[in-house]
């Protein structure tokens, strides 16, 4: 495993053989997640990238799967079964966790895609591809924080105007938001502006990341496709976004205790 600091380097060589396409797959924390350092390193690899014209998913990224290519440049060593549901987790837990679940309940994919940070391709173009795509016939999101809103919104209304999307969205409640903005350093903003956004845009919200496999179950998600971006904070948002949660005191350490744990 490469450290953070030497993935410059390594691209410089793929620039130099004239590679053009990269996955930089980390587990561990070294990018923009950790601060103004991780953010320069960050910043550099996509100015690599842009230079030599490397198509760059990731960093921290745990890459795709195209079943019906046989096509699996993820580190799972099972088949992944075939059909219309299609998996992008921008966290490399919840890719395995979606994974794990879609074998245990005999689901099947068109694709999975974990671009970790996502430098290029974005969840905007991920989405453009999904609602182009004629294997994947239904969209289910789990967001987090957005980078860039406006071209996010751009393909979700592009998306909703071929097939059907379902969104979980976390930080509903204060202490979710707080915990991915630690982590992420992606601002969440407003939910009851972003749930008005989606309502507008044509999606379905729902509650939970089981109620994505209950709506994979239904009838609408027999035409369905996966999209879980969660920017690599796992599932503690998720899960008490999912709780309701009385607003914390000023003098409550437990947002700054979670990631200072779970991270460090």
């Amino acid at each position: 495993m490469l450290l953070s600091t030497v993935v410059g380097d390594v691209l410089e060589q793929c620039g130099a053989a004239q590679v053009r396409a990269a996955v930089v797959c980390m587990l561990r924390s070294g990018f923009a997640e950790t601060g103004e350092k991780g953010q320069a390193l960050e910043t550099a690899i996509k100015a690599i990238a842009r230079r030599y014209q490397i198509r760059l998913l990731g960093p921290r990224a745990v890459s795709f799967v195209r079943p019906r290519r046989e096509l699996n440049a993820i580190s799972s060593r099972r088949q992944v079964p075939a059909g219309n549901l299609a998996p992008v987790s921008q966290s490399g837990a919840v890719c395995t966790s979606i994974l794990d679940w879609v074998f245990a309940e005999d689901l099947a994919l068109s694709a999975v895609f974990a671009p970790g940070n996502g430098c290029d391709p974005d969840l905007p173009e991920i989405l453009d591809f999904l609602a182009a795509d004629p294997e994947t016939r239904c969209i289910l999101l789990y967001l987090e924080g957005l980078h860039d809103r406006r071209r996010f919104m751009s393909a979700l209304h592009a998306a909703t105007r071929t097939k059907p999307v379902v969104v979980v969205k976390s930080g509903r409640h204060a202490l979710s938001a707080r915990l991915v903005e630690a982590h992420h350093r992606v601002p969440v903003g407003d939910d009851d502006v972003f749930d008005t956004a989606l309502r507008r845009a044509g999606t379905l919200r729902v509650d939970s990341i089981g109620d994505l496999f209950s709506a994979a179950r239904a009838d609408l998600a027999t035409h369905a496709a996966w999209v879980a971006a969660d920017r690599g904070c796992q599932w503690w948002p998720a899960c008490v976004s999912s709780l309701p949660m009385p607003p914390p005191s000023k003098e409550s350490t437990f947002p700054v205790l979670v990631p200072t744990l779970l991270w460090r």
